[in-house]
């Protein structure tokens, strides 16, 4: 994705919450797959959506999803669970 590859996945929960389809990644669905090569066919086609979706996505990418800011979270995650584990509710 830093590379400008335009990624097609499967919809999850993860993906659906992180990315906007066919702005920064192109979603399909399991229970839809023969409408993938179409899909695909169609996006080919289109070189300035394509190239719209892969210029959004790297932006993104390097603002949110390099190894650093992943580790970041990361941190973020262990210094939340160290202050909750001191927390007791009665």
């Amino acid at each position: 994705m830093l590379n400008g590859a335009v990624p097609v996945t499967n919809l999850n929960g993860y993906y659906a919450k992180e990315f906007r389809d066919e702005q920064e990644v192109v979603f399909y669905r399991w229970n839809k797959l023969n409408d993938l090569p179409e899909k695909i066919t169609c996006l080919l086609e289109d070189k300035q959506k394509l190239n719209s979706i892969s210029l959004m996505r790297q932006q993104t990418a390097e603002k949110y999803h390099t190894w650093f800011e992943q580790a970041k979270r990361i941190l973020e995650i262990v210094e939340t669970y160290k202050t909750l584990k001191y927390i007791h509710v009665s």
